[in-house]
């Protein structure tokens, strides 16, 4: 039987596929997607057909798991396109709770996403989501999130989850919120530690709020997060590996030469907090660096602060 709450979004297009069958790959918002369910095909809010779901990995998709590549049972190429929903009949939006621990997350992504669409959509990211009802785009970004934040198969694929989110947030022009997943994503290929400044987004895609207790959370997420990572690291040959960290440092001296990451830390020389070199040294010297942290420039006085206070 349909789940009554079944609300997904088709990311690739079977027409580049082979097999007459589609074989998309499709993010679950919410509810859960079943072999021999019957569910409506949508594209551009009118409903293309109606379509039976032949397969799913692991029996049952939902919105926590991974990007599924599922299997109609008729469906020609041309029946699917990336973007389209595909919803329990009769479904119009899927039910997103604006009450409860993340209700003011949840009501801060639905006014930004609202706005954005006002102004046109006009960020290039914002392809897949602009036939998405808003209520789908905020569901789609969390688990965008949740996604980067689970620990990846191998180290080659840090880059690719954690960017896929931040152009998320750029099509909904939150883009330091962007800016700070490609930070973190910077950080776990440099071998870095993660800064504080991701806490407070990622307890809000666990679904948790700005509380102590949903920050220590996420904390403990990331550090579990960044452990794992760093053991894929370490397995690498070092040629992967370097390649690895060159890409981090690519992403970081991008972001520092735009004006959009600042990388701060503990100069034991000067004993201050001072503003570090693309190479994280300290600018009046070759300085002893501690806390070596990037962040966006709307954290850089929070983290000054906590800097200095943690070495004073």
């Amino acid at each position: 039987m349909t789940d009554p709450k079944l609300f997904a979004v088709a990311l690739a297009d079977p027409g580049a596929l082979p097999s007459r069958q589609a074989h998309p790959f499709v993010a679950v918002l919410c509810g859960s997607l079943r072999a021999g369910d019957e569910v409506e095909i949508v594209r551009g809010g009118e409903i293309v057909r109606l379509a039976e779901v032949k397969s799913v990995p692991g029996r049952m998709l939902g919105a926590r798991d991974p990007d599924g590549q599922i299997t109609f049972a008729d469906l020609d190429r041309e029946d699917l396109s990336p973007g389209d929903t595909i919803r329990a009949p009769g479904l119009s939006v899927p039910p997103l709770s604006l009450s409860g621990p993340s209700e003011l997350t949840r009501v801060a992504l639905l006014h930004t996403v609202k706005t954005a669409r006002k102004r046109g959509f006009f960020t290039p990211s914002a392809v897949l989501v602009r036939h998405l009802p808003d209520e789908a785009v905020v569901l789609f970004l969390e688990k965008a999130v949740r996604d980067a934040l689970r620990p990846p198969k191998s180290a080659h694929n840090i880059r690719t989850g954690f960017e896929k989110a931040a152009h998320l947030y750029d099509a909904i022009e939150r883009t330091e919120d962007g800016d700070r997943l490609r930070l973190a994503a910077s950080a776990l290929l440099e071998g870095r530690p993660l800064g504080w400044d991701l806490m407070s987004l990622a307890s809000a895609a666990l679904g948790g709020t700005i509380a102590e207790q949903a920050v220590q959370a996420s904390r403990e997420t990331l550090a579990a997060l960044s452990r794992t990572c760093a053991e894929k690291l370490g397995r690498l040959a070092d040629a992967d590996r370097d390649e690895l960290r060159a890409e981090g440092e690519a992403i970081r001296h991008h972001l520092q030469q735009q004006e959009r990451a600042v990388a701060l830390g503990w100069c034991s020389r000067c004993k201050d907090v001072v503003h570090l070199s693309p190479t994280l040294r300290c600018r009046k010297g070759q300085h002893p660096i501690k806390d070596c942290t990037v962040v966006v420039p709307s954290e850089v006085a929070q983290t000054r602060q906590a800097l200095g206070w943690r070495h004073q």
